[in-house]
């Protein structure tokens, strides 16, 4: 029996196709959705030569921050019309990368739900969030194209 359905969103235009099959899984099982959206700091660089910080400026952390509050707001939104019982998490992540985060939170959930790839990019993104899921959390991963 699912009870807990872990949706995270990857800026991908399959994003909302995750979350309408997100929302049809729940209520055939009177499921609750999580729903992550991540904003990433930068991720100190480490070489042989020693550590080099990666910088953004305040600007360009603010649009980032910005973007995924807004994506966020579009997936709360949209779960408020449906008589489902949901949470969105805008999760910040210092030292994991956000696909790591996503398998974190996934050991939560009795399924993960993903979009596929956007046609026509090629999306690492994707892949390694894919990977992550399938390998880390240790639950089912749901495809929807």
């Amino acid at each position: 029996m699912i009870k807990e359905i872990f949706v995270p969103l990857l800026h991908a235009g399959s994003d909302m196709a995750a979350l309408e099959a997100a929302i049809a899984l729940a209520k055939l099982h009177e499921a609750h959705i999580s729903v992550l959206v991540t904003l990433e700091h930068p991720m100190p660089l480490v070489t042989e030569f020693g550590y080099v910080p990666l910088e953004l400026t305040k600007q360009q952390f603010e649009e980032a921050r910005s973007a995924a509050e807004k994506q966020a707001k579009g997936a709360r939104d949209h779960l408020a019309k449906e008589a489902v019982s949901s949470e969105v998490r805008l999760t910040e992540v210092m030292l994991l990368w956000s696909e790591e985060t996503a398998a974190l939170q996934a050991r939560h959930a009795d399924i993960s739900i993903i979009g596929g790839p956007d046609p026509g990019k090629d999306s690492p993104r994707f892949a390694l969030t894919f990977k992550s899921l399938l390998l880390n959390s240790g639950r089912p991963v749901l495809l929807i194209p």
